[in-house]
């Protein structure tokens, strides 16, 4: 065999070291007169060979030192890793294996060797266990693994066999990884998440009968209120009647009875045309459409000129929007709005009204506005409206109240009226997809907020 010159080097610096090793011993080389010269050559190169070999069996005895501490290294680490590690043959059968991996299959390590792993494994995954090892010797170098239910006493485990595939030799190593928590939380959040979706369903059954239902009572509203027009029609028109013929005849007490019963049967005949209007807005059908709120403000004031003359009011405008609605409603919202002003105005001062318009640029806009707006959800294609006045304001705890219809904060001497306006103004918002809230303070005035959307 040809030496390298890798080889012919080694060997030069080991020839130096015996020569120099030699050298050093007292009386390496005898003087020996009696031999020639070539004797003596001999003789020398003997004593170098000798301590050449001497080198080399303490260097072999070092490697083979070196090597059993590695071995005994590996083994510590093969024996105490959490990890279980096994050598398996082509069907299967362990040949080697530690003591994690014992332990994960519930059998001490001599009792498992020469045994198939596959009786280890619950039957229904024995088929994937075959295909694994396929596939291990079938493709060289290329990582195989797989999942597995093991038989371990009356609890069994979740295991995650992995190994590198070789087709050049008659064994593999293989790794054996316990994933029974792993399998467990998996198994509990697919069975919280089976459980949120059928509460989803649940709901959203709940939401669709509610629908119904309030479809439903929407009807039932709007019948009643509009059957019963025509009977108030005639027991207003019959007590106005008994009034106008017994007038002074059946006593003080009497004509003030008369009087009761007809006011009363106006004022329901003024629900019931509320409570249809109010039903009207749920049942009919907006026909929304690019609205200029500048134009439909113009209308609503216009509607409201008398009682604005009346208590010399007076309206501040921003520069309106164009937004996506229904041109008849919207007048009604600002109508209710500018109408509720005048109406709870301060007895000394005239009601002063200014109104304006924020595009939504930002969702936390509200909050530099007024913490009575922090339930508000403002998305970026809306535009938040606010209608302030001078009023008498409202105080706190009624703030929810004022929007329930029939629900009324004064007598009918103090403020008359129906206690419907604000209701219908929410139900109307609403409508178009936006949500109002309001801000007040007693003696100082409201805020009304309420969004409306942008044209598309």
């Amino acid at each position: 065999m040809t030496k390298t010159p890798a080889d012919l080097s080694d060997k030069d610096e080991q020839r130096r070291r015996a020569e120099a090793k030699l050298a050093a011993q007292p009386h390496a080389t005898p003087a020996l007169p009696l031999l020639n010269l070539e004797t003596q050559r001999l003789v020398h190169e003997l004593q170098v060979h000798q301590i050449e070999l001497e080198m080399q069996n303490e260097e072999l005895i070092q490697a083979r030192t070196d090597l059993e501490n590695l071995l005994h290294q590996y083994t510590d680490l093969y024996n105490q890793s959490p990890v279980g590690y096994l050598t398996l043959t082509l069907d299967g059968t362990i040949d080697q294996i530690n003591p994690a991996g014992a332990s994960l299959l519930g059998e001490p390590r001599n009792h498992l060797l020469k045994r198939r792993l596959g009786q280890y494994i619950k039957e229904a995954y024995r088929p994937l266990f075959s295909d694994f090892l396929e596939k291990v010797f079938s493709n060289p170098d290329h990582k195989e693994t797989c999942e597995i239910a093991l038989l371990h006493g009356e609890n069994p485990i979740w295991a995650h066999l992995e190994a590198i595939g070789t087709a050049k030799h008659e064994v593999c190593n293989a790794a054996l990884v316990d994933i029974t928590q792993r399998k467990h939380a998996e198994t509990q959040l697919q069975a919280e998440v089976a459980e949120r979706q059928r509460a989803e369903i649940r709901l959203q059954e709940a939401v669709t009968a509610l629908k119904t239902s309030n479809i439903d009572l929407e009807q039932y509203a709007y019948a009643v209120s509009h059957d019963l027009q025509e009977p108030l029609r005639q027991i207003i028109g019959f007590t106005q009647l008994l009034k106008k013929r017994s007038q002074g005849q059946l006593g003080a007490e009497a004509d003030e009875t008369v009087r009761y019963i007809v006011e009363g049967a106006k004022r329901m005949h003024e629900m019931v045309k509320g409570l249809l209007e109010y039903s009207r807005v749920a049942r009919g059908d907006p026909k929304f459409a690019p609205v200029d709120c500048n134009h439909i403000l113009s209308s609503a004031m216009a509607n409201l000129k008398l009682q604005m003359d009346e208590h010399h009011g007076s309206v501040i405008v921003d520069p309106l929007p164009t937004v996506f609605g229904d041109k008849v409603l919207l007048i009604q919202v600002f109508q209710n709005l500018i109408a509720n002003a005048v109406k709870f105005h301060q007895p000394d001062r005239p009601p002063q009204i200014q109104i304006s318009a924020k595009k939504v640029i930002d969702p936390q806009m509200l909050l530099s506005l007024s913490p009575a707006t922090k339930d508000l959800r403002l998305t970026l294609d809306q535009w938040l409206f606010s209608v302030r006045d001078n009023g008498i304001g409202i105080a706190a705890e009624y703030f929810d109240r004022i929007f329930i219809i029939f629900q009324r904060l004064h007598t009918q001497t103090e403020y008359p009226g129906l206690g419907i306006g604000l209701s219908l103004t929410k139900r109307i918002i609403e409508r178009h997809g936006g949500q109002i809230c309001l801000d007040s303070q007693e003696g100082v005035g409201t805020t009304f907020y309420f969004t409306l959307p942008d044209v598309p």
